[in-house]
């Protein structure tokens, strides 16, 4: 009989896939919430009545999810100084399990403080740090619903339909259309809508093995979600459909609890958590500010406190600045792994030269220049896009000129009607190019990245451009007029709208079609930055020298390659002389 139910046992649900097990701890008539009333209450606060939870659930409880404890547990909002890492991992059965990021995530979803967000995460990595490394990375791209960098070829993004979604759904539990549209239009949220038909389900048990946890990343024959994901972004061709929906549904029946809420909503790439990236930078510096000098509680030392404070507002200013000129969270783990290994290697034998080339050492975790190693170890490179500056929007040129300081200069460079692009040559040889939002447009941008890669020295021509660089530009179609002195004619971006045609001299130009068909319309690259050249990081050096070095190293070539038009103003003569200063805008 269904009503039977072991206590514990892998579950057999009418639709013939494996559940969680459910039993009624709260006793007919008797008062006192029931387990998932008390869920409720604490992770739903707009819910905070006993009787709404019940009714949201169909007076169901929700499973215990995997690894979740009957017993007393520190959670992960407990203060960074209380918390103890060791002490939560120990029931763990191998890899992380993703409980660990359901329960952060339902932190997070219930509060709007940030300490408390990267307090809760802060833990949750800390965990990872010295339980599970492997898992650290998987989790970091959990955090920010996203599965690889914006930039890599590799993986593809998620890309699950709500109509796929919801028949894995009906398939792991069992339920009726018409009954998960109902339950999905009640909570407005897939997700909520998938724990609450999981929970109304009725099971059967055989045994006594408990059930495999879902995993943060999989791997030995168990299932995590991270892999999961992975594969079903590779998923393409005949019978892809089918295959994505089965890897689903093994991940839903997997899910325990409020599991499978997040489960469903990265999937559906809306979390909607407020895990921004900041938040989830400066987590990560401080889990490993803080493991760099101890896992154990630390809030009876004050003294230590203030030191660990200043290390992780150390560690935190170094990760943004790195993370922002290194996108990729895996390079910036290694970094921090190679700073921790060597720190440890550093404790025990002071002779270790290569343990002293990245250990900070504990008498100075809280110096700015332990943490600047970061950018040595995960440096600005070609082939990984650096993230955009963008503009500041600003009412008019007085408020634009008091933001300058007395005696600086500014420039003013004129705002081209195109795509904003970063070109990467690599000393190979090869060139890539990136949007402002680091994803790759090399492809898009066929006719760009053939003038660099063919730009090479021979006996009768010489380079026009530097082996490696990275370069920061406009991508403008333009017009090029009959008469070679005639300026450019500047086309609108609309020319530059997608397509697959081919260029009308039939060499194939990837891109363009409203450019293509016209012999005398091209795409232009007008250059305003260089931030890395040779092997030379450029970032940190004022811009008036970065541009020196670019128009000194880079060769112009009429509608192909360009500097942007700009004239510098002194901030003190732009105030005294504010026609001056406005012509140039002008």
């Amino acid at each position: 009989s269904s009503d039977h139910t072991a206590d514990t046992g892998s579950a057999v649900s009418r639709s013939g896939w494996g559940l969680e097990r459910r039993e009624d701890r709260t006793a007919e008539g008797s008062t006192e919430p029931t387990r998932n009333a008390r869920w409720m209450m604490a992770h739903r606060p707009d819910l905070a009545k006993p009787d709404q939870a019940e009714r949201l659930t169909d007076g169901k409880e929700l499973p215990l999810a995997a690894g979740e404890q009957k017993g007393q547990q520190q959670p992960l909002s407990t203060s960074i100084w209380e918390f103890n890492p060791s002490e939560y991992v120990s029931h763990w059965r191998g890899r992380a399990p993703y409980s660990l990021l359901a329960e952060a995530f339902s932190t997070l979803e219930g509060t709007t403080a940030r300490t408390v967000s990267v307090a809760t995460l802060t833990n949750a990595f800390r965990c990872l740090i010295i339980a599970d490394r492997a898992s650290l990375v998987p989790a970091l791209y959990l955090c920010i619903d996203k599965i690889a960098p914006s930039y890599s070829a590799d993986v593809a993004p998620i890309a699950v339909g709500h109509s796929i979604l919801s028949k894995a759904i009906m398939e792991a539990t069992g339920v009726q259309k018409s009954a998960l549209r109902e339950k999905s239009i009640a909570f407005g949220d897939l997700g909520d809508a998938a724990v609450a038909v999981k929970a109304s389900q009725r099971t059967l048990s055989f045994g006594r093995a408990a059930s495999k946890p879902l995993l943060i990343d999989g791997g030995d024959g168990q299932l995590g979600l991270f892999t999961s994901l992975q594969n079903i972004s590779r998923e393409h061709g005949s019978g892809a459909q089918e295959r994505k929906r089965a890897i689903i549904a093994q991940l839903l029946v997997a899910a325990k609890g409020v599991e499978t809420k997040y489960v469903v909503r990265t999937l559906e790439g809306q979390l909607r958590v407020g895990s921004a990236k900041k938040t989830i930078l400066k987590a990560l510096a401080s889990a490993f500010a803080l493991t760099l000098t101890t896992a154990q509680p630390l809030a009876s030392n004050i003294q230590e406190r203030k030191r660990l404070e200043a290390a992780m507002a150390a560690a935190n200013t170094a990760t943004q600045d790195c993370f922002a000129q290194h996108p990729n969270l895996a390079d910036l783990c290694n970094a921090f792994w190679q700073i921790k290994e060597a720190n440890g290697s550093n404790g025990a034998n002071g002779s270790n030269v290569a343990a002293s080339a990245t250990a900070c050492g504990p008498d100075v975790l809280d110096d700015v220049r332990c943490w600047g190693r970061l950018k040595l170890l995960c440096p600005l490179s070609a082939g990984v896009p650096v993230e955009s500056m963008l503009g500041q929007i600003t009412r008019n040129f007085d408020a634009m000129s008091a933001r300058a300081v007395a005696g600086e200069r500014f420039s003013c460079e004129w705002k081209y009607d195109g795509q904003r692009g970063q070109i990467h040559r690599m000393a190979s040889g090869e060139v890539r190019i990136f949007s402002r939002h680091s994803q790759d447009t090399t492809q898009k941008m066929e006719e760009i990245a053939a003038l660099f890669r063919d730009d090479t020295c021979s006996e009768d021509r010489l380079s026009r451009f530097p082996k490696s660089f990275v370069l920061d530009c406009e991508i403008v179609a333009v017009q090029i007029p009959e008469d070679e002195h005639a300026p450019l004619r500047l086309l609108p971006m609309q020319m530059m709208s997608t397509g697959g045609a081919a260029s009308s001299n039939g060499a194939g130009r990837s891109l363009l079609p409203n450019i293509a068909s016209q012999s005398n319309q091209r795409l232009c690259v007008f250059a305003f930055d260089l931030l890395v050249c040779e092997g030379d990081v450029l970032v940190d050096k004022p811009l008036i020298e970065r541009r020196a070095r670019l128009r000194r190293d880079f060769g112009p070539e009429r509608g192909r390659f360009a500097f942007v038009d700009c004239e510098d103003i002194d901030a003190q003569s732009a105030v005294s002389d504010p026609e001056r200063a406005t012509g140039a805008l002008q």
